[in-house]
């Protein structure tokens, strides 16, 4: 038996198949890896330029809160949390005081609650809580 009739005998088109795919995936890989090869490269050469990929040194002095001062309308969401925060313990949860504020109808308690904690005003404690830091408020409510 010769020709196509012994490739069909003995799976020679699907196995044709099979290598033409295996080439063709490596193909791919093989352009993928060349076409992100520069950035290899570039580290390679200078590793500083690549900042987020080492730890930042901290001197002290810097503030560690993200937001330093508030605007009108975050100074009054501030005033209505302190409120509901002093419905609560002296250690609370988040779930708890955004389903308060949802209850109390204030407005985007999530986006609130976010500015509370990078101003510093809510400040997590070692126990999986929060802590309501009564200077910072007023510091920033000033």
């Amino acid at each position: 038996m010769y020709g196509f009739e012994a490739i069909s005998a003995n799976n020679g088109w699907s196995i044709a198949a099979v290598g033409i795919i295996i080439v063709f995936a490596g193909l791919v890989v093989l352009s993928f890896i060349i076409s992100q090869l520069h950035k290899v490269l570039a580290f390679i050469e200078n590793p500083k330029r690549f900042e987020f990929l080492s730890p930042k040194k901290s001197t002290g002095k810097e503030d560690k809160y993200v937001l330093t001062s508030l605007l009108k309308n975050q100074k009054e969401s501030a005033k209505q949390f302190f409120l509901l925060v002093k419905t609560m313990e002296e250690h609370f949860s988040l779930p708890k005081l955004i389903r308060l504020a949802e209850v109390s109808n204030l407005e985007k308690p999530y986006i609130n609650i976010n500015i509370l904690l990078d101003s510093g005003i809510v400040e997590p404690d070692s126990k999986g809580y929060f802590l309501w830091n009564e200077n910072r408020f007023k510091k920033l409510i000033k």
